[in-house]
């Protein structure tokens, strides 16, 4: 391998080669797997340096790399080597700065983006927790609404929630067990069964079948619970099988719910 080789290396990466020499280079390319390999790795340091971002090294970390450097040349002075010893050491040489200078700076920048990365995600955090927070407040507050229409769009707010709110949850077995719209209660039943791992909400669910005297609400709140594989409910189901003035549909529903479940 030629003793200038990496500097022709770095001029053929860079298109600073002749017509003529690039295609001498690329023969010996050709025949190289060792020269390619070199060409690949300077490829990928030359890319390093030219992504990271340029930063001010800490005067400790630059007296420390000019310590480094002057003890390298002292040595080289020190013991002359033979010609193609001395070729080796000054390439030793170079590849030693041009990789703590490529170490130094890719330290440098991936502090500084992880430093940034922490700050936008601390904004994110809080940012969905003020989000989280002020939808609750936004549900809380409709619930409270004169209006059926106005607490159903509370209702609907809930069901889209990912995780269950304590004072969400308390608020949605209210609802079920005191409104006195139909609608309203049974978007409050299907809000709350939302939350399957809450268990107030299946006791909520089922304890609402013991008051509930509207067919269309008793027929949502079977459904839920049957889908939800809620066995507590099952004594609840047999005693509506038992009403006789209960209707006939729900009490089909509330048999087919105690098979599901038995």
């Amino acid at each position: 391998m030629k003793p200038d080789i990496n500097s022709q290396l770095i001029d053929y990466l860079e298109g600073t080669l002749s017509d003529v020499e690039s295609k001498a280079l690329e023969a010996e390319l050709a025949q190289s797997p060792e020269l390619r390999r070199e060409l690949q790795e300077l490829e990928i340091l030359l890319g390093l340096m030219d992504d990271v971002p340029l930063q001010q090294p800490s005067r400790h970390l630059s007296q420390h790399f000019r310590r480094f450097l002057a003890e390298e040349e002292r040595e080289a002075k020190i013991m002359p080597p033979q010609k193609s010893a001395r070729i080796f050491t000054l390439h030793r040489i170079e590849w030693s700065v041009a990789a703590a200078i490529v170490l130094l700076a890719v330290g440098i920048g991936f502090g500084s983006l992880w430093m940034r990365n922490q700050q936008q995600q601390d904004q994110i955090n809080r940012l969905v927790a003020e989000t989280e927070n002020t939808r609750k407040m936004l549900i809380l507050s409709m619930l409270q609404e004169q209006s059926a229409s106005q607490r159903i769009k509370a209702l609907n707010t809930a069901v889209e929630e990912q995780s269950a709110d304590p004072q969400v949850i308390e608020a949605l077995i209210q609802t079920l067990l005191v409104d006195d719209n139909v609608n309203v209660r049974m978007k409050a039943a299907e809000a709350l069964g939302q939350f399957p791992r809450e268990r107030q909400a299946i006791t909520a669910l089922t304890k609402a079948l013991r008051t509930e005297n509207s067919p269309e609400v008793q027929i949502t709140l079977i459904d839920i619970l049957t889908n939800l594989k809620a066995k507590e409910a099952i004594d609840e189901f047999k005693t509506l099988m038992k009403k006789e003035d209960l209707l006939e549909v729900v009490k089909t529903k509330a048999a087919y719910g105690v098979e599901i479940l038995m």
